[in-house]
């Protein structure tokens, strides 16, 4: 059985506020029109533990597991880091174990921020 990093990765990007159209903040509080600026970006791999027993791994075998902590961990981070804004997460590859390496091909990160 594969050993699976209990890593998720984030890749964030800073965004440039655009103009709302009309009627979307009354139908939707809290939202907020945003063009991604992506080259401008960075990569963090953030530790998970199992919250519920954390003497027990993660399974990331299966996307069930990984998905569930990705959304957690992701509205906290982003909480955590005004001005960013997550582009993509990913978890270990399911075949591998292994995590991505660098960043998308889409998107440029000049801050290659591994292990914060």
């Amino acid at each position: 059985m594969l050993n699976f990093p209990q890593v998720i990765v984030i890749f964030a990007c800073t965004a440039t506020p655009v103009a709302t159209p009309p009627n979307v903040s009354d139908s939707a509080p809290g939202w907020k029109n945003l063009s991604l600026n992506l080259d401008d970006c960075k990569r963090e791999d953030i530790q998970v533990s199992n919250v519920g027993d954390p003497n027990k791994e993660l399974d990331f075998r299966g996307p069930e597991q990984w998905m569930r902590a990705a959304a957690q961990i992701g509205m906290a981070w982003e909480q955590k880091h005004p001005g960013w804004y997550i582009y993509r997460m990913k978890g270990p590859d399911p075949m591998t174990g292994k995590l991505p390496e660098g960043c998308p091909v889409d998107i440029k990160c000049p801050y290659e921020a591994h292990s914060i």
